[in-house]
């Protein structure tokens, strides 16, 4: 199934929510107007629709399952793959290694082959500083102050009922679980 048929599903599935709840008003209205014969009708429309609501949520639940299925096996050959490329990069990074050694020993600054050359060179940036805090003169050094809420005092005063100015609780989300 792709995500066209997906949106099938689930318009079908809206749609027979629509039907129920228009058929439920028409039966109460039927009642209050004491109208047997609506009554019976709808009552046979509404065990219909119960009949093809079961049908239509396993097929969209079926679909919903197929889509993490395969979201899982997707995640799967992508962890497989980065692990691959992860150890191809390694092999790589340990052959230059190799060869920047062999140029440092021997002081070699450039190895070339008719098509290929080896270059030894600096890296770029800002040199590395280590520096000792307790001997370091105070011209040299930053404050830093940064403020953050406090969550946890937040949280337990609006549990208490407090109302503080600058926060706002929002409610926690929504999810469905397919079991």
């Amino acid at each position: 199934m792709n995500h066209d048929t997906a949106n099938r599903e689930q318009i079908s599935l809206m749609r027979i929510a629509e039907d129920l709840e228009e058929l439920v008003r028409i039966r109460e209205e039927a009642i209050s107007e004491g109208d047997a014969d609506v009554q019976q009708t709808v009552d046979r429309l509404i065990a219909e629709y119960a009949d093809k609501a079961p049908q239509k949520i396993d097929a969209y639940a079926g679909l919903i399952r197929k889509l993490e299925n395969d979201r899982n096996l997707c995640i799967e050959e992508s962890r497989r793959l980065t692990l691959r490329a992860e150890r191809m990069k390694a092999f790589a990074d340990r052959l230059k290694a190799n060869m920047l050694a062999v140029m440092q020993r021997f002081d070699i600054r450039e190895m070339s082959s008719p098509t290929n050359t080896f270059l030894r060179r600096t890296n770029g940036g800002l040199q590395k500083l280590d520096t000792d805090m307790e001997t370091l003169p105070l011209t040299f050094v930053k404050a830093k102050t940064v403020m953050i809420p406090d969550t946890s005092a937040i949280r337990e005063a609006l549990k208490q009922g407090t109302s503080i100015p600058g926060v706002t609780l929002h409610p926690r989300g929504e999810r469905v679980d397919l079991e």
